[in-house]
């Protein structure tokens, strides 16, 4: 009970308390120096923190699940792509500056995490009390973001995760990014096999939502 609900909520909760913190910087900033990419950062954090508060809320409410996958591997990918980003900007340095961008890339890549998260937020919506780290089942969720790709939130984190990674592109974070990325991968994998023998109805969703993360790509 405390190791699936509790402490992934709090875990969570710290997570939401660290946006909130930035949020402070933020406003600051936007009531120092007023313009549209520091209030779209703003924006950034508050719809990042809203979606936070979506698993946070499963954790705590939802039923058992029909079916999981508890393979150490899989729960370890899952747990290493919530967090590894947040551990590595809260304990390791980020390394030397790989290149500089461009206000308009900045401006294009702020635009980009901003879709990213919006979508995150609508896909926890709909997926609501099955929300989960690892592989579990509770109900085939095929509505909303979920009609345009079959992981429309990992779709979303990636977003988000390459935004940032233009905005600021340092050494450590950017291999960060790509570890997270691969792990999004084996998650997926590990989902898709779990759903397919839980829930008849995934091949027939499958066949119809062709594309697991990226659309008309993969």
């Amino acid at each position: 009970m405390i190791t699936t609900r509790l402490i992934p909520a709090l875990a969570l909760t710290g997570l939401v308390l660290w946006q909130l913190g930035g949020l402070v910087s933020q406003l600051q900033e936007l009531n120092a120096h007023p313009g549209w990419l520091v209030l779209g950062v703003c924006l950034r954090s508050v719809l990042y923190a809203l979606f936070l508060c979506f698993p946070i809320a499963a954790f705590l409410t939802h039923e058992p699940p029909h079916s999981r996958d508890s393979r150490l591997l899989v729960t370890s990918a899952a747990v290493a792509a919530t967090f590894l980003l947040t551990g590595l900007d809260l304990l390791a340095p980020s390394g030397p500056e790989l290149w500089r961008s461009s206000p308009t890339v900045v401006a294009i890549a702020l635009a980009l995490t901003l879709i990213g998260v919006s979508m995150a937020v609508a896909g926890a919506h709909s997926l609501g009390a099955s929300f989960s780290f690892g592989p579990q089942c509770r109900a085939l969720v095929v509505r909303g973001p979920y009609r345009l790709v079959r992981h429309p939130i990992y779709l979303a984190e990636t977003a988000m995760i390459v935004g940032v990674t233009v905005v600021d592109p340092r050494l450590v974070p950017l291999l960060g990014a790509l570890v997270v990325i691969v792990l999004q991968v084996v998650r997926i994998h590990a989902e898709e096999r779990l759903l397919r023998s839980t829930f008849p109805g995934f091949s027939s969703y499958a066949a119809v939502t062709r594309s697991r993360l990226v659309p008309l790509v993969w």
